[in-house]
């Protein structure tokens, strides 16, 4: 086990001595039991990644042009309508 030294703000400080003496728990136990919930909190939180993967984007089979030849499907796309 390791000593830290951390500095807290004014406001901290009041949070800190709010928590303390609601929960009677010592400085250690309550940063301890908060960065527990924290660690909790940001394990429940879904990536990117997963977010994009839940959603139903279809089919994709209505696409004018690959993303990657875009300069190619707007010149089309433009001389399709103007052309008419």
């Amino acid at each position: 086990m390791s000593i830290k030294t951390v500095r807290f703000d004014k406001n901290t400080e009041q949070i800190l001595a709010y928590i303390i003496k609601q929960t009677h728990l010592s400085i250690s136990d309550s940063i301890k039991q908060g960065l527990a919930l924290l660690k909790q909190s940001l394990q429940q939180q879904q990536s990117a990644f997963d977010v994009y993967s839940q959603l139903d984007l279809g089919a994709g089979d209505d696409k004018i042009a690959s993303s990657l030849n875009v300069k190619q499907a707007m010149s089309a796309g433009l001389q399709r309508k103007y052309n008419k």
